[in-house]
């Protein structure tokens, strides 16, 4: 033992220790077992269990509604049309949207996806020549290398970050005997919020649950089959012949479902009172409305005990900004495959952007009808419109609106919002003119709020 390690321990043994453990041990059937998750597993549930597969495609298509907008912008923030043009090209050969559902679909399933870019110069221009793919399956064997740690995500062991050169190293099994090779090109798509480097699947605390309802499954379909063929009993009453025994014997083989069979004399079924009971239909029906709600953030509003439905308001725009937040991390790292081409190619000062459709909860229309009904019955004022209607925010109150509204509605109903009986045609023209204008700042302003 070297020299400090017999100083430490002696400085320890002077200020006094207390021993530790247990000197007995629980028998194995009753300590827990961890639940067995391997890379495996959780691509054969990621991509064959009902369930979870229900949940990802649903999402899916909120995340992705449609082709993003790919443009470029300058440094001023306005959009150039001839680099726009181009940009969007390089993105539809190299198919960046698909390559965006694969990389969301990796991140939920395994905690990231792993890409490989290749450009190349065409006619004297840097372009890209696709975005490459690659499983995260053929991610999942941790590489034979010394002074590597290999991050909190068991699904994706092959990407370790190296302690001595302070770089994540990623390793690819390219073939079915598990051979490695280390990937020099690389980019990895994850979560900021999740761990580094590999990231953290979404989908990982509901595994254990889809692990349960394939459990729960089989014992369902152990009860189909024993209500379809029931447990009966036979018992002898008679003497035991060889006859009574063979004919034992054929029934055990033989009994099921649409099968019949004359009895013996000295031979009943007695009941001995067991009946199919409701447990694994009812714990397959609470383990699926866990998995749900663990895929719909709406269920943190709550009413009375009740979740509170999607066509509420609130819940949606919680579920808009769940779906927004998802958007945004997604668009800006796959920005960084396009930008490269604006600096090799020498547009300084001019920027990528991706944008995918945001969810919305436009309620403009009837926004709309309430002030026209507002207005017909001369119910309102002015200056209640935004204080009377919540959902409206016109922004501040310009004085060209102001001088609109006054000059629509005269001495017949000053400073009243009213109907066009009675008015002049220049008057009616005015009014109209300013109704537009409040529709238009209307429509303007809940684009802006209700945009996540």
């Amino acid at each position: 033992m070297a020299e400090a390690d017999i100083t430490a321990k002696e400085t320890r043994i002077t200020r006094g220790t207390r021993a530790e453990g247990e000197v007995a041990f629980q028998s194995s059937e009753n300590a827990y077992t961890a639940p067995d998750l391997t890379p495996e597993k959780a691509w054969k549930y990621l991509t064959g269990n009902i369930h979870l597969r229900n949940q990802i495609v649903n999402m899916q298509v909120q995340v992705f509604p449609g082709e993003p907008a790919i443009y470029v912008e300058d440094a001023d923030g306005e959009k150039v049309d001839e680099l726009s043009a181009w940009i969007a090209q390089q993105a539809a050969r190299a198919q960046v949207y698909p390559s965006m559902k694969i990389a969301w679909t990796e991140c939920m399933g395994f905690g990231c996806s792993v890409k490989s870019p290749g450009y190349r110069n065409r006619n004297g221009r840097y372009e890209l020549d696709e975005i490459r793919d690659l499983p995260a399956i053929s991610f999942r064997q941790a590489p034979n290398s010394r002074g590597m740690v290999a991050p909190p995500n068991p699904l994706m062991p092959g990407i370790v970050y190296d302690t001595k050169e302070q770089r994540v190293r990623v390793y690819q099994s390219q073939s079915d005997t598990l051979a490695q090779a280390e990937l020099k090109n690389f980019s990895i798509i994850r979560d900021p919020s999740t761990a580094f480097p590999a990231g953290v699947a979404y989908c990982l605390p509901a595994y254990p649950v889809i692990a349960a309802i394939d459990h729960a499954n089989h014992a369902a379909d152990q009860q189909v089959h024993r209500v379809g063929a029931p447990l009966i009993f036979p018992q002898v009453t008679g003497p035991m012949t060889p006859d009574m025994k063979t004919w034992g014997d054929n029934f055990v083989k033989k009994w099921g479902k649409d099968t019949g069979f004359f009895l013996p004399d000295g031979l009943t079924f007695p009941d001995v009172k067991i009946r199919e009971s409701q447990t694994a239909r009812d714990r397959l029906e609470m383990l699926t409305h866990w998995l749900e709600a663990y895929f719909n953030p709406t269920t943190v509003l709550k009413s009375e005990g009740t979740t509170i439905g999607g066509t509420d308001s609130g819940a949606m725009r919680i579920w808009n900004n769940f779906i927004g937040g998802t958007q945004a991390w997604i668009e800006e790292q796959y920005e960084g495959f396009l930008q490269p081409l604006l600096t090799a190619n020498g547009y300084d000062d001019t920027y990528v952007r991706i944008q995918l459709k945001r969810p919305e909860l436009d309620r403009s229309e009837v926004v709309a009808q309430q002030i026209q009904t507002a207005i017909a019955g001369k119910a309102i004022l002015p200056e209640e419109i935004r204080r009377n209607l919540s959902e409206l925010d016109l922004g501040e109150y310009s004085d060209e609106v102001a001088a609109a509204l006054v000059a629509a509605y005269p001495a017949a109903a000053p400073g009243i919002f009213g109907n066009l009986e009675g008015f002049t045609g220049k008057e009616a023209k005015g009014a109209t003119q300013a109704e537009r204008k409040i529709l238009a700042a209307n429509e303007a302003s809940l684009q802006a709020i209700e945009r996540i």
